[in-house]
């Protein structure tokens, strides 16, 4: 923090200081507890009448209890958390259920809605609230109430909306990091019938995160965000609310906190499997460092190799991993470009006996980010590559080199360093990626629920929602766009992502057909790596209603049902070095010379439709007690489910083109009671699922492939609500959760042959993915003679640090083709028969727990408001949370355990007699923790890393709210 904000800081502290001692005398107080009005089942009703599991913050809860955006109602929720996913998006988890899918057509297990309206994607974690009304948080599957279905859950934020009375309120915030945010609010009543409002925040603080390499903070923000509301009531029964927001950043903000490796020093995983560690990824073990190396480079009569896998330092040997989460040593610092237009219209008529509700919706998205993909500086190539070029007579692909190693840019036509696009130069070879992506939705939503005298009520409605998006996953790096020229220049033709001639014969040891004399001012397409999806569409409906009967004043039934229906195209692509070989020129030539020919690989287009039947039962009891004290209790069966969708498209191997929809059973109990004249509410819920289809994901061969897996989900929730006397308010919620995977079976990247002996692990020379060669009755030294035949290098296998099997550098191809050679005989004794080349070993799931599911949480906090005589109010308040352990994948392993952590806030709060303006000092994460939310793992073409989301650190400042 600058010494200048320093100095402000502690001035308003200190005339706050002065201005507490200068108060008075305390006054007496009464208690109470506010009654909380929720929309829950889509009527206004207390939070304590309805029998769902709901929690709701009002805008002075999430005022008092610093929920300043979407991470934090983790700490205020039973069975929630919250993290950060490496592609631009985030995984908001209820009761073990979240977003653990990547595809373009996956949807979220949780349901998002603003003012009731769902949204297909939404900016959850980037914008900080402002002008909120209300958030409730639904646990459990929903669907025949409103919205689209879901199965974990639905969180709706409801905006402020126009009052009829004048309001402006502004609010300045300046705290460490050089955080500065300031927003306003003004109401304008104009008439007895229409109003205005008008809301708006920027915020602008330096990052969390220090690039050693540069000097420079990263992970900053410099965004805002405006909203404007109206509200029209032409008669006493008719509302009108139209509501209509827009956000915009452009920062450094960082996508991910962190990178962790324990270093391979074999190359053949690139990361070892056994724990994280504060090192980096063997650049060997890279698809870059693959193609760019001797090995694969050698020709006839020149060798185009940078340098040796075997005899050479890697790309990232010496690289600085500092040991801080909050330090990175960087080449390419972040950029992050995010904006959202959203309007919400809702038209509300009461009728004598029923309401008419309609919501409708338009959203438009856009964003790109950008970030060093290793978080490391490189070494310089082990040769340099304009050296190399100009002695090969290669002049053309040599000038791009005369400057200094170049990295190409991204652009539409994805030529990059082929089409001059040239993002920098730079004395050592770099690495970034790109994700970037537009989306637009629309959606339409009729509710009509009776108010009937009699014992039978009901509420039917409709939906109607049109999505379609469109965006790239680019990773860019100088190793690829060398091995563009290179291998052009060595004769190699594209076609496919296998770059490598597998030997079809025992005992041939060469990997490419090189020609005599290599080519100049050529390339392969796409010199960078493109994951696109260039159409994504999603047109969806749904009905649903319910049935309500009252059997008496304490017993009522209800009864729910939906239908629902996903139409689902995608238009997709995954390529790299594989679309043509095209002139070094300008993209118009280049756009010319692949028109000539089909697209390779071809683009993939499918559509696919998913319909079903969903519904609750619920039965409720509101015991009369004979006292003040009001107690529901409750009993529901829902069953809920989630569509399937397209996995994104793989180079190779043999990813499916779909995943299955979930679907799960859940059934659960609560009571809700008011006690002790409505100074304490305490809430209690136990609920059991039976998840059929749960969808997960792992990175292999360049993409993501989405399994699904069956689960046993059961827990315990319980909140309490404590207030003696006005002064003191306390709360407390305890969650316990045991998710456990039934039956399933998946093979882990980090260590395809589960650690188990008898296997030989291969890092495959034409893609750089892992397969397992299970040398069937072969003993281990038989077994390298045949791996030693089928071409691996250097001759043999090698021991990889802390795994029982031995790896060993050929291609899976090549070595399945000389198992087929022999096709079951047994020269030398051997039993080639029983021999195989497989993706590896299946990892048992089953008694695993789900990702991000951590079985035990609790949230205690308590204020104390002391009242004076002179009028003001002084308001201390204290937060705690803590979770227990978790895990970050499925696999359960101990690298995967990310640890229990809490999290301590505190804040005083002073008002004036007037009520007029306010002044706050605070504290987030007092104890300045590193708390890791949730972890990414790549594939091993990029070495096996593993990215971390970490909770920001410890913040402090101050805060000024004027009200007039």
């Amino acid at each position: 923090m600058s010494n200048k904000l320093t100095r402000r800081v502690l001035s308003c502290a200190v005339a706050s200081s002065a201005l507490i001692t200068a108060i008075g005398a305390l006054t007496p107080a009464m208690a109470q507890i506010e009654e909380i009005i929720v929309t829950s089942q889509k009527r206004e009703q207390s939070i304590q009448s309805i029998p769902i599991s709901v929690t709701a913050f009002d805008a002075s809860a999430l005022e008092s209890k610093q929920i300043d955006s979407f991470s934090d109602l983790q700490f205020n929720t039973p069975n929630v958390t919250f993290s950060k996913t490496n592609f631009t998006g985030s995984n908001f988890t209820i009761r073990g259920i979240g977003s653990a899918a990547i595809a373009a057509s996956g949807d979220g297990g949780v349901g998002i809605h603003v003012n009731d309206a769902p949204m297909k994607t939404a900016a959850l974690f980037e914008t900080e609230y402002f002008d909120i009304e209300r958030l409730e948080i639904l646990r459990g599957p929903q669907g025949t109430l409103f919205g689209r279905n879901a199965t974990g859950g639905v969180v709706n934020m409801i905006t402020a909306k126009p009052t009829d009375k004048f309001e402006l309120q502004t609010s300045i915030s300046i705290g460490n990091y050089d955080h500065q945010k300031i927003s306003a609010v003004i109401n304008l009543p104009l008439g007895d019938n229409f109003g205005i409002r008008l809301a708006g925040l920027d915020l602008t603080r330096s990052g969390y995160t220090e690039n050693i390499h540069t000097g420079n903070d990263v992970d900053g923000r410099d965004q805002y965000a405006v909203r404007g509301s109206i509200r029209w009531t032409p008669g006493d029964a008719t509302t009108i609310d139209f509501m209509y927001s827009y956000y915009d950043e452009e920062s450094n903000r960082s996508r991910t906190t962190k990178q962790l490796c324990h270093r391979d020093p074999t190359a053949i995983l690139g990361c070892l499997p056994d724990k994280l560690a504060f090192e980096t990824t063997n650049g060997w073990a890279t698809l870059g460092g693959i193609l760019t190396s001797d090995e694969i480079l050698q020709g006839q009569t020149h060798n185009l190799g940078l340098g040796s896998i075997f005899a050479d330092p890697d790309a990232y040997a010496g690289a600085v991993n500092p040991r801080d989460l909050r330090k990175v040593a960087a080449d390419f610092e972040p950029e992050y470009a995010s904006d959202e237009k959203l309007w919400t219209l809702q038209y509300q008529r009461e009728f004598d006996a029923h309401t008419l509700t309609l919501v409708g919706s338009q959203k438009e998205a856009r964003s790109r980010t950008f970030t060093d993909y290793n978080w490391a500086v490189n070494a310089p190539f082990a040769k340099d590559p304009f050296t190399v070029l100009t002695a090969a007579g290669l002049p053309i692909d040599a000038a791009l080199y005369a400057s200094g190693i170049p990295i190409s840019k991204v652009t539409d036509a994805s030529t990059g360093i082929l089409g001059g696009n040239i993002k920098s130069f730079d004395s050592q070879p770099d690495a970034y990626d790109q994700s970037g992506g537009s989306s637009e939705q629309w959606t339409f939503e009729a509710r009509l629920a009776s108010d009937l005298d009699g014992s039978i009520n009901y509420l039917i409605g409709g939906l109607l929602m049109h999505t379609e998006s469109e965006g790239e996953y680019n990773v860019i790096a100088s190793s690829l766009d060398y091995a563009s020229l290179a291998l052009a220049a060595n004769g190699v033709q594209a076609g496919t992502n296998d770059f490598l001639n597998a030997p079809l014969e025992f005992g041939d040891v060469g990997y490419v057909t090189f020609l005599a004399n290599p080519s100049d001012g050529i390339g392969l397409m796409t010199p960078y790596f493109v994951n696109g999806t260039f159409a994504n569409e999603l047109d969806a409906w749904g009905i649903f209603g319910e049935a309500y009967f009252e059997v008496n004043d304490e017993f009522k039934i209800t009864a729910g049902i939906r239908v629902n229906d996903d139409e689902k195209t995608v238009l997709d692509r995954n390529t790299l070095l594989a679309s043509g070989v095209v002139p070094i020129s300008d993209d118009d030539t280049i756009a010319a010379t692949l028109s000539a020919s089909p697209p390779v690989p071809a683009f993939h287009q499918d559509t696919n439709q998913w319909q079903e039947v969903t519904g609750r039962l619920l039965f409720e009891w509101t015991p009369d007690l004979g006292r003040t004290d009001d107690t529901l209790i409750y009993a529901s069966y829902s069953r809920g489910y989630k569509g399937g969708g397209f996995n994104p498209p793989a180079p190779f191997g043999d990813t499916p083109l779909t995943f299955d929809p979930e679907f799960i059973n859940a059934f659960e109990i609560g009571m809700k009671n008011t006690m002790m004249n409505n100074t304490l509410t305490a809430n209690f819920t136990a609920f059991t699922y039976d998840y059929e289809g749960f969808q997960v994901s792992k990175i292999v061969n360049r993409t993501a492939q989405n399994e699904n897996i069956d689960a046993k989900i059961w827990g315990l929730e319980a909140e309490f609500v404590y207030s003696p006397s006005e002064r003191w308010l306390s709360n407390l919620t305890v969650s316990f959760l045991d998710t456990e995977i039934t039956d399933a079976d998946s093979v882990d990247g980090r260590d395809p042959t589960d650690g188990l002996a008898g296997y030989i692990l291969i890092k495959d020379l034409s893609n750089a993915s892992n397969c397992v060669f299970d040398p069937g009755a072969m003993d281990i030294a038989t077994a390298t003679a045949f791996i030693t035949g089928a071409g691996a290098l250097p001759f043999g296998t090698t021991v990889v640090p802390g795994l029982p099997s031995a790896g060993a550098f050929t291609t899976c191809d090549g070595v399945q083709s000389a198992i087929d050679f022999f096709d079951g005989t047994a020269p030398l004794g051997w039993t080639v028969g029983e021999a195989e080349i497989t993706s590896g070993n299946a990892h048992d799931l089953s008694g695993n727990s789900l990702q991000n599911s951590p079985e035990w949480s609790f949230n205690i906090g308590s204020q104390r408001t002391f009242f004076y005589d002179s009028g003001y109010e002084l308001t201390a308040r204290v937060d705690y949370y803590k979770q227990g352990e978790m895990f970050a994948r499925i696999y359960n392993k101990p690298i995967d355990k990310i640890d229990s952590w809490g999290m301590l806030n505190l804040s005083a709060t002073l008002v004036s007699p007037e009520q007029n303006w306010e002044m706050k000092a605070f504290v987030q994460n007092v104890m300045d923790d590193d708390n890791i939310t949730g972890h990414y793992f790549t594939d091993p073409s990029s070495g096996n890393f593993t990215n971390v989301f970490v909770l920001e650190p410890r913040l402090y400042g101050l805060t000024i709210t004027n009200k007039f």
